[in-house]
């Protein structure tokens, strides 16, 4: 037998469903809307340039510190602003250019004088070694 076949609503001292103070109708939940999905942007084509460019500034600033070397450090340096050129024509000026144009400048810079000073001490050098040299000919009876 079932205790609930002659169960009638609001017997008992319950009120029938929906008709309570804390019965609500339910309502459908807020729709959010999606944000809008941008998806991949592949970078500006330029920007790889810039960042090649700055990378070969760099070296370019580390090789005029390593004397004969600073002939790489001005090709190093003109090749790195030549790749700066390029950027900015395709369109990008961003802080990557700045800073390989301004590496590569050191580069040129610190390369003369890098190389001028290593053929400078080489001259010396070499004239003292030779003024050396022809002091000991003069002593010695051969």
């Amino acid at each position: 037998m079932d205790p609930y076949q002659n169960y009638q609503p609001g017997q008992n001292g319950f009120p029938p469903p929906g008709n309570g103070p804390y019965q609500q109708q339910y309502q459908q939940p807020p729709q959010y809307q999606q944000p809008p999905q941008y998806g991949y942007q592949p970078p500006h084509p330029g920007k790889e340039k810039a960042k090649n460019a700055m990378i070969v500034g760099i070296i370019a600033a580390v090789a005029m510190f390593l004397g004969y070397t600073a002939i790489v450090s001005i090709v190093l340096g003109i090749v790195g602003l030549v790749m700066v050129n390029k950027a900015k024509n395709m369109g990008y000026f961003g802080s990557e250019c700045t800073t390989a144009t301004v590496l590569s400048i050191v580069g040129i810079v610190g390369g003369v004088i890098s190389f001028i000073v290593t053929v400078a001490v080489l001259v010396i050098g070499a004239m003292s070694w030779l003024d050396m040299f022809s002091y000991y000919t003069e002593i010695l009876p051969f």
